[in-house]
This record gives C-alpha cells, structure tokens and sequence, in this order.
C-alpha cells in the first residue's frame, strides 16, 4: 500500500467522524466479500443491457453508508454515472417526476465527480469532445422510441440556444421540461420549434407520469452515447416508503412505480438499503389489504429476496483486527510515527473488539474508536498505560434510577446505541431528566431514565 502523508491525514481526519472516504475505501473494507462480489455481478450484467437491482438491509451505524460509497468506488472503475437519493418525505416515488428530479440532480459523472446535476453535466459535455458523440447521438432516430426522440429534441434545442441566442432562462426552460417540472407547455413548444426544426413533426411534446421510466431509460442511453458503461442508482432508507406514506392508495402507487422501474432497466444498476424487518411488515401489509388474487402484491417485495436481497451482518473481532492494522499503516503515514504502538496495544484493542462483536456496537463507533485510541497513544504517559491495562465490561442490569448515573458516563440504549451523559436535571415536575449524546450521530437527547431502559457501559481498571 504506497498512500501519500497528504491522503493518509485526510482519511484519518474524516474517520475521525466514523466515516471512509470513497478515495480510500478499498483498502479499508472488510468482511463484505459477498456484497463486493454481488456488485461486480451487477456491473456485468448492466454493462450487457440488462438492468440490474440489489437492496441492502442493515441497522444504522452497521455500515450502510460505507458499503453504499463502495459501489461508487466500483462504479467509477466500471465508468458508469453515479446518482444517490435518500427517501424522505419529500420523495417518496409516488409522483415519478419529483423521483426523476431529484435523480438527475444527484448525478455526477465518474471521471468528473466535483460536477454534478444534469444541466452542468450537459454544459461541461459540450465543452470537449464528447459533445460530437452526444450530438451525433440525437441526430440517429433510427429506431429510437418516441419519448427517446422528444429527449434528443430538447437536448439539440438546449445546445443551439446556449450557442446562438445564449439566452439562459430560455435555456433552463428546457432544462425544467426535460425534468418534467412544471412549466407552460405551450411555451415549450414554440422554443423546441424554433429551435429544432424537426421538432413540428412530433404530436405530443409533454412529458406524462407514464412516460418518465422510459426516459429514465433514454436519459442512461444519452450516456452510452458518450462512452459511458451504465448508471448506478442509490435509493437509501427505503423504509421511509412505506413509514412515511399515509395510506394504502399512496402505498400501492409507490409500490407499482417501484415494479415499474425495475422491471423497465436497461444498463442500469439500482441498489436500495432498507432497515431490517421492514420487507417483511410491508409484506404482511400488502398481502392483507390484498386477499383477492385479482390483485398482486407489488414485485419488489418479490424480486428482493433471494439473490435480490443481502444482509450487512456485524463485523466480528478478526474482521476489526484486518481493520485496525490498515487504519494503523494510515495513521502511521499521516503522522510519521512508526514506533508508538506494540503489543500491549494491540492486547488492549483486541479486548475492545471482543466488546464490539459481543455488544454489536455500530461499525461507526468502532472506527472512531480505533482513532480515538490511537490519538491517546501519540500523547503516550502514565495514564495510557492505565488506560491499556483496564477492561471493558458492559452490565446486564437496566438503569433505571440516577443513583449510579453521573454525567461523563456511558449508556447503551436500546434504540440509539451508546450515548455519553452530558447533562442530569429535575424537571419542574420532580422528574429527572438525562440528556445524552448518541455517539452514532453527535445528536443530544434527552431522556427519563425509567423509561429509556438504558444499560450502563463502564470502564473498570
């Protein structure tokens, strides 16, 4: 491994936080051998015109996100296009034209990552070479389908008003219409005709909620026409699908334009992460709401089991030690210190990972771990040698008083995961109140002991 002082201190930086850079990240992957592979199998059969899905479930802190930047990385070595969504209220996939929005907003090109969204995209094509391909592309309507000739339309249109008439609002209005926001039709049609002159042999220039998979399609075939290999899409915390929808007409319409997508791929990989249990509740959902075999439970829920769908499992402690001796080699280029740490270290980091494995601590708080001791090692004194002798022992008894809680301490919470005591206060009512910092997140809660059902991690000597 040849890795620079330069890059070495900024993936120690940003693990500091629990987070791998995607620069980095082959190096700092572990025990995910059969997701890599299912990637490099998704890659293949995309790159041969076939469309690929793949979803993820995993807690949070697990390593959702790490696996997610992982799949960049590959993309880039397979040069497809990249786009990342996160399911919120705001996007739920139950109108198609706000999912292709954000979709093509998201997009950034593997050989030119620091540009992203479909207009820059565009603008930066046109300024190399690659715009005599995508223009030539637009030119062919030898078997294109009708929703793909209104897309090469509006792309000729976009390149002769920013070259003739350089007028950029008349230019981002094509730029909505091919995003399918909202804009005045009319107006639309007179620009695509000025424009393109073949523009008024086409009946129908409006872009409808059924045609936007296909051009989800067209739009991976402009690609292509660039020399790029496929699009990798990213769909994170696709339980927010169902948890945030609020009946079962919005349900089912996110549902069947899911079946939809995935049925409609050509040369694109998607991959979704979802929380564990949810398939199974959105499940046992639609199957009572459906008993009448007229009706189909959406393929989704199909087509992710099996080979579709894989489980992020808690690392374990040799998994952590592969892990450490890597984030060693880094924090040892960083910061040219070849010699502080030794056996004794390592003795104290493998009592951590037993720790890790046996409490199922978020990969995250690991990492961060893992720094944070070696950070304490670069300072070496008498009290890290107290530190390397101590123990880490988790207690199975609940806390549910503050008798034995003091601010400083650590707390696992059923939910959260460990927290750090920042603040004990009464209330108004007598009741006292704990506000923690959920370590996953850097976020403060607060708390009534009785009911958090924390555990007390301690530190012992």
């Amino acid at each position: 491994m040849n890795i620079s002082k330069f890059y070495s201190e900024k993936t120690i930086n940003s693990m500091r936080y629990g987070i791998v850079p995607v620069s980095n990240i082959s190096y700092l992957t572990v025990g995910r051998d059969e997701i890599i592979e299912c990637y490099k199998n998704g890659f293949e059969i995309a790159k041969r015109g076939t469309g690929k899905n793949l979803i993820i479930e995993g807690q949070f802190g697990m390593g959702k996100s790490h696996i997610l930047n992982y799949s960049k990385y590959l993309a880039v070595k397979n040069n497809f296009v990249i786009s990342t969504v996160t399911i919120d209220q705001t996007l739920l996939f139950n109108k198609m034209d706000k999912a292709l929005n954000e979709i093509l907003d998201s997009i950034e090109l593997p050989d030119l990552p620091s540009i992203n969204g479909f207009e820059r995209i565009l603008q930066e094509i046109f300024r190399t070479n690659k715009k005599h391909d995508l223009l030539n592309w637009c030119n062919d309507n030898y078997s294109s389908s009708h929703i793909e000739n209104k897309l090469k339309i509006g792309i000729k249109a976009y390149y002769n008003i920013i070259n003739n008439t350089k007028s950029k609002e008349t230019a981002d209005e094509i730029i909505r219409w091919i995003l399918c926001e909202k804009v005045e039709v009319k107006r639309i049609k007179d620009i695509l005709r000025w424009n393109v002159p073949e523009a008024r042999n086409v009946s129908s220039l409006k872009f409808v909620q059924d045609e936007i998979i296909d051009l989800i399609k067209s739009i991976t075939q402009l690609f292509r026409s660039i020399g790029y290999s496929g699009w990798l899409i990213l769909i994170d915390e696709c339980e927010n699908f169902f948890e945030l929808s609020s009946s079962f007409k919005s349900r089912m319409k996110i549902f069947s334009n899911l079946d939809q997508l995935i049925n409609g791929l050509e040369n694109i990989f998607i991959i979704f992460t979802i929380t564990p249990g949810q398939l199974d509740k959105i499940y046992d959902y639609f199957k009572t709401y459906l008993p009448d075999s007229n009706y189909k439970i959406p393929q989704f829920l199909y087509k992710t089991r099996g080979k579709y769908l894989k489980i992020l499992k808690q690392l374990n402690k040799e998994d952590y030690k592969k892990l450490s001796k890597t984030i060693i080699h880094f924090y040892e280029t960083a910061y040219l210190n070849k010699n502080f740490f030794d056996k004794k270290h390592e003795k104290f980091l493998e009592r951590f990972f037993i720790l890790a494995e046996t409490e199922g601590l978020p990969t995250r708080i690991v990492i961060k771990t893992i720094i944070e001791v070696l950070d304490y090692l670069s300072t070496y004194s008498e009290q890290t040698e107290s530190l390397l002798d101590s123990e880490f022992i988790l207690t199975n008894s609940v806390v549910t008083e503050t008798n034995n809680i003091d601010i400083g301490d650590y707390l696992r919470h059923d939910i959260f995961g460990a927290c750090k005591v920042v603040d004990i206060k009464i209330a108004n009512d007598d009741r006292i109140i704990v506000t923690v910092e959920i370590l996953k997140s850097n976020e403060l809660k607060s708390f009534v002991p009785e009911h958090a059902k924390f555990k007390k991690i301690e530190m012992t000597v």
